[in-house]
């Protein structure tokens, strides 16, 4: 750890983690409105809707891979 870090009078008020370590990420400008953007989109009923919807097809799509291996079915075209 960084000795600046370890000298820091304030590092009991930031953590009580035993290694004593905190992470910051700092993201581009652009990466960082971005994410703000889909945090915000997030929130909306339009999104809670269709990420409900999506929920429920992932639930499907892992039961079958899981419990009916269709991860290696074959698959049989009718025409």
């Amino acid at each position: 750890m960084d000795t600046i870090v370890l000298a820091c009078p304030s590092l009991s008020s930031c953590t009580q983690s035993k290694r004593q370590r905190r992470t910051v990420t700092l993201r581009p400008e652009q990466q960082y409105k971005a994410l703000q953007s889909a945090r915000q989109r997030a929130t909306t009923k339009d999104y809670k809707k269709e990420y409900a919807r999506r929920a429920g097809i992932e639930g499907t799509l892992s039961e079958g891979i899981r419990a009916h291996s269709l991860r290696r079915a074959r698959y049989n075209i009718l025409v």
